[in-house]
């Protein structure tokens, strides 16, 4: 096998053969990287290929910030995964990642029963790299290869009353209707359309929200492109007498329906738009090819509980971090392993003695350690 180190760019075409063979997500696409970097990215990414006689057998885009290595993912990424071949070509792969020569590689959103990571794992073991593994997604799903009928009688008698109840008090206001369009037309205006409604609300109020943020904007408007392109973007509307009360904008490919943004307009909260929304996508899920149905994010928080009504099936998503024997990456290592027990106490006996004075001593000296060790 041969290891080479390449741009972006010049593997995508390569890349996304790749992907195809495997049977990747389109988070681990090319398309996907080359939206998010502009958005999002700093330092300078670069692919990591190993070839077989020839032939692309395994691929990782990383980010190299300083003496860091990590994976190009931020709060807007629900999965990352490094592609590879063979069990051959996923060891060569983590092997190759590891002799890098950085002092610590940081990976997140990493499936936790991928054989991919796996490989990562034990490589980094015999290497005696010391590793710091931590759950941070743990996102729900729905496989959606039985009938809706059944699945329905799972949910519950108080939910199928509530979603029977407010679907009617719509449909007593209007025509109520479902689109779901698949880019190919009125692309852009459509993509306004959704992203005013899912700005509606907490979203808008607290800065979530897709308008929000001009990067995010961005990075979602491309994304959007891309995948309508590949003929996997689906942009959902529920419409009352043809105005939007809430949006999705999802990504089907490979028999798996993708949910990465949400929202209802707020005027119709009591009537629970996005309620009646999911209900009817579920439905349609359950009706057409898809096997499963990807909710994505977590189910962690008050904003995000509403994913458990549907399903109490989910994937563990992980931050893999991985340090050097060196001083200065073991000494990271430890900064990163126990400065969150000590820092808890710390905060705590500081807020007694000193106050809110105290507290901010120490979260500015944490602040201070994690600069100091981030490389």
């Amino acid at each position: 096998m041969r290891i080479e180190t390449r741009s972006i760019a010049s593997i995508a075409q390569e890349w996304d053969q790749l992907a195809d063979e495997i049977g990747a997500t389109p988070f681990a696409r090319p398309g996907w990287i080359r939206a998010w970097w502009p958005a999002f990215g700093r330092g300078s990414i670069r692919a990591l290929v190993v070839r077989d006689g020839g032939h692309l057998t395994g691929m990782v885009p990383l980010v190299r910030d300083g003496a860091v290595f990590r994976s190009p993912t931020n709060s807007e990424t629900p999965i990352f995964e490094f592609l590879a071949k063979g069990n051959d070509a996923a060891r060569q792969l983590a092997a190759t990642m590891l002799a890098a020569g950085a002092r610590r590689l940081d990976l997140s959103f990493l499936r936790s029963d991928d054989s991919e990571f796996h490989a990562l794992k034990e490589e980094a073991r015999a290497r005696a790299f010391r590793i710091i593994t931590q759950p941070v997604l743990l996102s729900p799903y729905v496989s959606s290869q039985g009938s809706w009928s059944e699945y329905q009688a799972k949910l519950g008698a108080k939910l199928r009353s509530e979603i029977r109840r407010r679907k009617r008090r719509l449909q007593e206001l209007g025509d109520l209707s479902l689109q779901v369009a698949d880019g190919s037309e009125r692309l852009e205006d459509l993509l306004s359309e959704g992203f005013r409604v899912e700005q509606s609300g907490w979203k808008g109020d607290y800065g979530t929200a897709i308008n929000s943020n001009p990067r995010r904007h961005r990075f979602y408007r491309e994304v959007a492109r891309w995948a309508g392109e590949r003929g996997w973007l689906r942009l959902v509307f529920l419409r009352l007498d043809g105005r939007t009360i809430a949006f999705d904008l999802c990504l089907e490919a490979n028999g798996v329906h993708f949910l990465l943004k949400t929202g209802y307009d707020h005027d119709f909260q009591k009537f629970g738009p996005g309620l009646i929304l999911r209900s009817m996508m579920l439905e349609r899920a359950f009706s057409g090819s898809i096997d499963t149905y990807e909710f994505l994010g977590t189910i962690v928080g008050a904003n995000n509980r509403w994913k458990l009504d549907w399903t109490g099936d989910y994937h563990t998503y992980l931050r893999f971090q991985a340090f050097a024997a060196s001083p200065t990456a073991l000494a990271a290592w430890s900064a990163s392993k126990f400065a969150p027990v000590v820092s808890s106490g710390a905060r705590s006996l500081a807020g007694r003695v000193l106050g809110s004075t105290g507290r901010r001593i120490v979260k500015r000296g944490r602040r201070i350690l994690r600069e100091r060790f981030r490389q």
